[in-house]
């Protein structure tokens, strides 16, 4: 009995000791409004994880950055009743550093990316104030998958051993106006980066593992963003319209082999009942 009375002692210390542990955080965290114009900058918008757990968002809203804290797009993104209009129009410049040793310093883009993702979340709770709920949904999706006349493509120069400690790794870079780019990445890198510009959620289905050097020319977009038609701007102020461009499936089927192809899936959505201005910094 004393032996029984003695683990059981043992395991709830534990429990408190893990309960108690406090998440990780930010150390330092500056958000300040951002009132300029997104043509010409290409950062507009834009959200990064650095190496040593800094984080900068550039003109980046509410929704932007719940889109990098949970890894979704805009399609797995809902607005709540009490969801302010704000939360989509308003623009912040976020600049974080993540607490000394919390971020190792040599990590592929994925494990960057999934180390830093809790640290965003805390600071959206804690300075905007962010609920949200989880949600699951069926919903059109978009499987990528291979083409009959098979996949097209190159393997990456690095091993996956390699890849674990380069930042490079795991990474695409690029947009569908510039083209995308990734030297050592997987279909499920490739799903993911493209369904930034895509009208529905993109699920890897192709069943090839391994990394891959990858290049996609830039496409036409999938779905209408606002600041591609500016109507409301005077029209000395809109930029130029822009040049015809092949489709995104037409690309990948020529290109890589590869299929983009209608289906339906459960997918997890995330909604967001409520959020707060933050006080400037």
């Amino acid at each position: 009995m004393n032996r029984i009375c003695a683990g059981f002692a043992g395991l709830l210390l534990f429990t408190l000791a893990r309960s108690q542990t406090p998440e990780p955080a930010f150390a330092v965290a500056s958000i300040k409004p951002n009132e300029s114009r997104p043509f010409g900058n290409p950062r507009f918008g834009l959200v990064e994880f650095k190496s040593g757990g800094r984080l900068t968002a550039t003109a980046a809203s509410v929704y932007v950055l719940v889109k990098a804290a949970y890894g979704l797009s805009t399609e797995r993104i809902g607005k709540g009743p009490k969801c302010p209009d704000w939360a989509v129009s308003q623009r912040f410049d976020v600049e974080a550093v993540a607490e000394e040793g919390t971020i190792p310093e040599r990590l592929d883009s994925t494990q960057l990316r999934e180390r830093m993702q809790p640290l965003l979340q805390r600071l959206l709770a804690e300075r905007y104030g962010l609920v949200i709920r989880r949600v699951p949904k069926e919903m059109p999706v978009y499987e990528l998958t291979v083409a009959k006349s098979g996949a097209k493509l190159t393997e990456a120069p690095i091993s996956a051993e390699e890849c674990r400690t380069s930042y490079d790794c795991h990474r695409i870079l690029g947009d569908r106006l510039r083209g995308l780019h990734g030297s050592a990445v997987t279909m499920g890198d490739l799903a993911f980066a493209l369904e930034k510009w895509s009208d529905r959620p993109i699920i890897n289905a192709t069943g090839i593992e391994g990394l891959f050097a990858l290049e996609v020319r830039p496409y036409a977009d999938m779905k209408p963003i606002l600041e591609d038609f500016p109507e409301s701007l005077p029209e000395k102020q809109r930029p130029p319209p822009e040049p015809f461009k092949p489709s995104l499936s037409s690309i990948l089927e020529k290109d890589l082999g590869l299929l983009l192809v209608h289906g339906r899936a459960q997918i997890e959505t995330i909604q967001i009942e409520s959020v707060s201005r933050p006080s400037p910094n």
